[in-house]
């Protein structure tokens, strides 16, 4: 109903602007902006009640375990990243992402969702390094600027798409071990 509403007072505004460009007299014109400019404002105030009322799809939690409680699958973590805070979230109630960071910020981002196939990471960057790798019996895609800075980890184990995106570019051997180590 919000878009039908919006769509309505776009056509309108349309429709007052070139009503308002046929106009020759000075005062007409004066009124004409004013018109304008409320319609502009109405359309913004619409847009703003509809970007509103949108139900924002992540959800913070306060531990890990209350995020795996919601996707109701378990996430396993690598142990080479307890040192690091952890921030637990789930995104559109099925996926859930862990994002490590320590005093300089963000370390990396490790998402799980229970589908079989299919990128989750939500990076959509082009990068001079993509190669496939067999970890643990899985095809693992990895992405970065070179063999040993690779900053996007993705996989599938039949099961659950896997995704592991780095602030920081880190070596083949590197990557391999965390994968398996969260497929173990």
């Amino acid at each position: 109903m919000n878009a039908i509403k919006l769509l309505c007072l776009v056509l309108a505004l349309v429709v007052v602007v070139f009503a308002f460009a046929a106009c020759e007299d000075k005062k007409e014109s004066e009124v004409q902006e004013q018109v304008v400019e409320e319609v502009v404002e109405t359309v913004e105030e619409t847009e703003n009640d509809i970007i509103d009322g949108m139900p924002n799809p992540i959800v913070e939690y306060d531990s890990v375990e209350d995020a795996v409680m919601q996707v109701g699958h378990l996430c396993p973590l690598p142990t080479i990243y307890e040192r690091y805070n952890k921030k637990a979230q789930v995104i559109s109630n099925s996926l859930i992402e862990i994002i490590y960071t320590d005093d300089q910020g963000e370390v990396l981002r490790i998402r799980e969702e229970a589908r079989p196939s299919g990128d989750i990471s939500g990076v959509y960057t082009e990068f001079a390094y993509t190669n496939t790798i067999q970890v643990g019996g899985n095809d693992v895609t990895i992405n970065g600027d070179s063999e040993d800075s690779i900053t996007l980890v993705t996989w599938n184990d039949g099961a659950y798409s896997h995704s592991i995106n780095y602030a920081e570019g880190h070596s083949q051997e590197e990557v391999s071990a965390v994968v398996a180590e969260i497929n173990a």
